[in-house]
C-alpha cells in the first residue's frame, strides 16, 4: 500500500508567537511504502471497550479485556470464546496488569479493587473509608513488580493518589497529589524510573516529582496557547513520555528534566483520541477522521510502518477506543510480542498478527 504521508513541521503561530496545536503540517508529502496489518482474529464482547492487554498469565499467553459490561474476559489464541468469564465492580472505568496474576480494576464510584486473574476472586483493596467516593477513577496506571510495586489513581477533581503496595495491603493511605485548578485527570504515567509522573488534565499538562513529596511542575510549549491534552504514556525504552492533543499530534518530550518537548509528530492520531501504546520502538494509534482505523509507527521516525482500515463488512467496527503492542513471548507464537489488539465502543477486539 502506498500513500501520502506528511512529515512534522515547525507549529504555526497566531502571530503574536504563540503555537496553534490545531493547525496542520505544512510539509511537503512523503511517498511511503506501507505494510496492511493482518486481521489474525475477531473476538464479539458486545459492550464497549475499556481496555485491552497481552498477558503471559497461569494458561500462558493470553489476551485480557475489561468492557463496560463489568467484565473481565480472558481470551485464548485459538478460541472465539473467552476462557474465562469475571465480574468486578459496577461502574468499571480503568483498568491496570499488576502482575501476570492480578489486574488492578478502578470504577466510577471511586472503588479500586484487586482481582486474581487465575480465580476472578478479589485478593485486596487500595480504597478504604475515606480514600473511596466521592470520586470516580478515570485513569489507573503502575510501576515496579510485586512486593516493589506503586499504583497512581485519578480522574474527576485534581487528585492523583499513589499506593504504596505493601502499605496499601495494610490499609495504608495513599500520597495525595493535586493539579490546581483541574476538574479532571484525564491520563497518567509513570516515568520508567518511577521517579517521577506526568498527568494530564483539564487545564494543564504537569509532572510531578515523587522524591520531593509530589512537588509540580508544569509542562509547557513554547508560546502562549497550548494544547488541549487527551493522554500520556512513556517510552521505557528511551525514557521519553509522549503526550497526545486533541489535533491529533504526538508530542515527545525529553526524558530528564525540566522535561522540554524534543520533537512532535503531527497528524499521528485520530483527533480528539486518547488512544496510544507504545513498546520498543513502535507507536500504535488509533487513525482517521471517526478513530476506526489503526496505524503503527516508528517510534524514532515516525515513519508508518503498518496500518488497518476496515474494508469489508467483517471488519466493519466503531471507533477504537483502546489498544496494545505485546511484549510478551516470542513473535513466532499467537499473542507473542508485536502482536496488536483493538477494543471498539461496539464491543468487537481486533487481533492483529506481528
Amino acid at each position: 500500500v502506498s500513500f501520502d504521508r506528511y512529515e512534522a513541521s515547525p507549529m504555526k503561530s497566531d502571530g503574536a508567537g504563540a503555537h496553534i496545536d490545531d493547525q496542520p503540517s505544512t510539509s511537503k508529502p512523503v511517498k511511503t511504502d506501507v505494510k496492511t496489518m493482518t486481521l489474525y482474529q475477531k473476538l464479539d464482547v458486545r459492550k464497549a471497550l475499556i481496555s485491552v492487554d497481552f498477558i503471559d498469565g497461569p494458561g500462558g499467553l493470553s489476551l485480557l479485556t475489561a468492557s463496560e459490561d463489568n467484565c473481565l474476559r480472558l481470551w485464548a489464541p485459538d478460541s472465539r470464546k473467552p476462557a474465562a468469564l469475571m465480574r468486578v465492580p459496577r461502574g468499571t472505568k480503568a483498568t491496570a496488569i499488576m502482575n501476570e496474576r492480578v489486574v488492578c480494576v478502578g470504577t466510577d464510584m471511586g472503588e479500586l479493587v484487586q482481582v486474581d486473574i487465575a480465580t476472578g476472586q478479589y485478593v485486596g483493596s487500595l480504597t478504604h473509608g475515606e480514600h473511596a467516593a466521592p470520586w470516580s477513577v478515570n485513569t489507573l496506571t503502575k510501576f515496579g513488580l510485586d512486593n516493589d510495586a506503586i499504583s497512581a489513581a485519578a480522574g474527576t477533581g485534581g487528585d492523583i493518589k499513589i499506593w504504596d503496595a505493601r502499605a496499601a495491603r495494610g490499609g495504608g493511605a495513599p500520597m495525595v497529589m493535586y493539579s490546581h485548578g483541574a476538574t479532571q485527570i484525564r491520563s497518567v504515567s509513570f516515568a520508567p524510573d518511577g521517579r517521577s509522573i506526568i498527568a494530564v488534565a483539564s487545564n494543564d499538562l504537569r509532572s510531578f516529582d515523587l522524591r520531593m513529596n509530589g512537588r509540580s511542575m508544569r509542562m509547557r510549549m513554547n508560546g502562549g496557547i497550548q494544547p488541549n491534552w487527551m493522554s500520556v504514556t512513556h517510552n521505557i525504552s528511551t525514557g521519553e513520555a509522549v503526550t497526545l492533543s486533541s489535533a491529533g499530534d504526538a508530542h515527545i518530550w525529553s526524558a530528564t528534566t525540566p522535561f522540554p518537548l524534543s520533537r512532535t509528530i503531527c497528524g499521528a492520531s485520530a483527533p480528539k483520541s486518547s488512544v496510544i501504546d507504545i513498546s520498543s520502538n513502535f507507536m500504535l494509534c488509533a487513525k482517521g477522521e471517526n478513530a476506526r482505523a489503526l496505524e503503527l509507527m516508528n517510534f524514532s521516525t515516525g515513519n508508518v510502518v503498518s496500518r488497518w482500515t476496515p474494508g469489508a463488512a467483517a471488519e466493519d467496527c466503531g471507533a477504537v477506543s483502546c489498544v496494545a503492542v505485546s511484549s510478551v513471548g516470542a513473535s513466532t507464537q499467537p499473542y507473542g510480542v508485536n502482536h496488536i489488539a483493538a477494543g471498539t465502543r461496539d464491543g468487537a477486539v481486533l487481533v492483529f498478527a506481528s
